[in-house]
């Protein structure tokens, strides 16, 4: 397993400001920036709740957008104009935010106008474009961007220069880190295609092949890659390129990106297994959600699975896909039930629990019977419940239980605050 050195961000130490809403009364610590170690420290201060947060998105030229996306502790801005860059470090001395690159595709002109992504002139006239059985470039079917041929020896390491020299510029004009999307195996309904070539074993080695050669040229900056692939062959799911990275994201963290859940208790499992896993690395693990933002039960699943295997390093994003905008933000994402106790515990068929200092949290896979007498015999308690989302942030609420214990509906979960909590 490859090691990696801290780095270190030369700017003012001043310590970031709360950003979040009145409803909250938070204070947060400037800590010393750590100058070495194997862990790449994504952002030296103390997260606001019992998490870290991530956004990955694209942002306006406004100033509230650029000052709301400086609180998180993981930005990953996907413009390529560097909208609110400045604005982000003026704001956060410590943020160390990400430019947004794709590990083996981009989009043409009639998809980006006017040019397309950065490097697809280059792209174009070498030669590097995949094509499917038909003889059409091999497409995305969710965005519409081109893959480029990594299979091919010779090209994919036209593209590694083309993807360098496009990552360089992004860091000369003050990015500090560098996001790959797409690295790993390929799902048939995302491809118009799949080329001839493709077998998931070649790409899954072939995209490792494209961030080993980036990590070599760059190997003091922070890369994270998306996603883990739950679904794919254990040793193709994303694990192994962390030889070369310093975070994973978990796209499809608690159920599927479609929304719905998990197929399985034992797929919910692996999710959580393989997310502890990558903390147990030393690395960065992200849990992405999606789903309306309406829907305060699917977002609570989403948070307490989280803190189902949190620790220093766990960051979580729930993307609403009907807010209209990238720039989002939640009451719970400064939710505090304190610090772990222990190791989550699996109490009944699709029935988690991992006690906090301050808090009980539950998910429910499948339906369940009230909890058991010794998990409810602990005198009474407050239930969380959220509501809103940006530019109109909402609260988080703590209302009575009725009683002793707690009954959970399927794909749903419960935050129970302890009587001195």
């Amino acid at each position: 397993m490859a090691s990696f050195t801290g780095r270190t961000v030369q700017r003012s130490r001043a310590p970031l400001r709360g950003l979040l809403s009145s409803f909250f009364a938070v204070v947060v610590c400037g800590c010393t920036v750590p100058t070495s170690g194997d862990v790449v420290y994504i952002d030296p201060h103390d997260p606001l709740g019992s998490f870290r947060t991530a956004f990955k998105g694209t942002i306006n030229d406004m100033a509230d957008e650029a000052h709301f996306v400086a609180s998180f502790d993981l930005p990953v801005v996907v413009n390529h104009d560097r909208v609110g860059l400045a604005e982000i470090h003026d704001i956060n001395p410590y943020a160390v935010v990400y430019t947004y690159h794709k590990i083996a595709g981009l989009h043409f002109p009639d998809a980006v106008a006017p040019a397309g992504d950065p490097g697809w002139t280059d792209v174009d006239r070498e030669g590097l474009l995949w094509y499917g059985p038909s003889g059409q470039p091999a497409t995305n079917t969710q965005f519409g961007w081109v893959h480029v041929d990594i299979l091919d020896p010779v090209k994919r390491a036209a593209w590694v220069r083309i993807l360098l020299a496009n990552i360089q510029a992004d860091l000369d004009a003050g990015y500090d880190a560098i996001f790959l999307d797409n690295a790993g195996i390929i799902h048939s309904d995302l491809i118009t295609e799949l080329p001839a070539a493709y077998t998931p074993d070649g790409y899954y080695r072939a995209a490792g092949e494209v961030l080993a050669a980036v990590r070599a040229a760059l190997p003091g900056t922070p890369i994270v890659i998306n996603s883990y692939t739950g679904v794919a062959e254990p040793g193709n799911r994303g694990l192994e390129l962390l030889d070369y990275a310093d975070g994973l994201y978990f796209e499809g963290f608690s159920m599927k990106v479609s929304g719905l859940p998990a197929t399985d208790d034992d797929r919910y499992q692996q999710q959580l297994d393989d997310f502890k896993a990558v903390l147990d690395m030393g690395k960065a693990a992200i849990g992405l959600d999606y789903g309306s933002q309406h829907d305060v039960d699917r977002r609570l699943f989403s948070v307490a699975s989280l803190l189902m295997v949190v620790d220093t390093h766990a960051y979580h994003q729930y993307a609403a896909t009907d807010a209209g905008s990238d720039v989002q933000q939640f009451p719970e994402d400064v939710l505090d039930v304190g610090t772990p106790v222990g190791k989550r515990q699996h109490v009944g068929v699709g029935l988690y629990l991992r006690e906090f200092t301050a808090g009980t949290v539950l998910t429910n896979r499948w339906p369940t019977p009230p909890l058991t007498s010794s998990e409810r015999d602990r005198g009474a308690r407050r239930a969380l419940r959220a509501a809103a989302a940006y530019p109109n942030p909402g609260s988080l609420s703590w209302v009575p239980l009725a009683g002793t214990s707690v009954r959970l509906k399927p794909a749903t979960a419960a935050v129970v605050r302890h009587p001195s909590g």
